[in-house]
């Protein structure tokens, strides 16, 4: 019998595990993972998203199974969450959207930070899939901005 969760479990938050694995998403895994940088719990993802609460559920019970998340409670996530992202990360953000989109790349990461008032020297973990998410947006083919996507949450795990 699955159990959903309940009160208690809704006040706490998602983090993404940084570890290889190689894993595929599909769209609604996707979009949990992008709302869970940009709320704070899962109840805040939950009044943010057309999901009711089972389905909800079993998408982050999959990604916790299969090591792409930690259901944690608040102090885990402040912690591991205000980590600044290391220059690795914007490097190949920068590579992997120039395989698509072409030398302008670097300048739209920048126009984007500068869209959400954000600088690559403060820029912390817990923003990371929102700011992919958003990126990605820019990319016309919806094959090519999957694979994009599938890639950037490989390299946060990675770091």
């Amino acid at each position: 019998m699955r159990k959903d969760y309940g009160r208690d479990e809704l006040e706490k938050n998602i983090v993404l595990l940084p570890r290889e694995v190689n894993i595929s998403l599909n769209g609604k895994e996707w979009m949990v993972i992008a709302l869970s940088q940009r709320f704070k719990s899962i109840n805040d993802i939950l009044k943010n998203i057309n999901f009711d609460i089972t389905e909800l559920t079993e998408i982050l019970k999959s990604l916790e199974k299969r090591g792409v998340i930690k259901i944690s409670s608040k102090e885990a996530e402040i912690s591991e969450g205000s980590k600044k992202l290391p220059t690795l990360f914007w490097k190949a953000l920068q590579t992997e959207l120039s395989t698509i989109i072409g030398p302008i790349a670097s300048t739209l990461i920048e126009e984007e930070l500068e869209e959400i008032n954000e600088n690559k020297g403060t820029f912390t973990y817990q923003k990371a899939a929102g700011f992919i998410e958003k990126i990605s947006l820019e990319i016309d083919n919806a094959s090519q901005r999957m694979v994009f996507q599938k890639k950037m949450l490989e390299v946060l795990k990675r770091l």
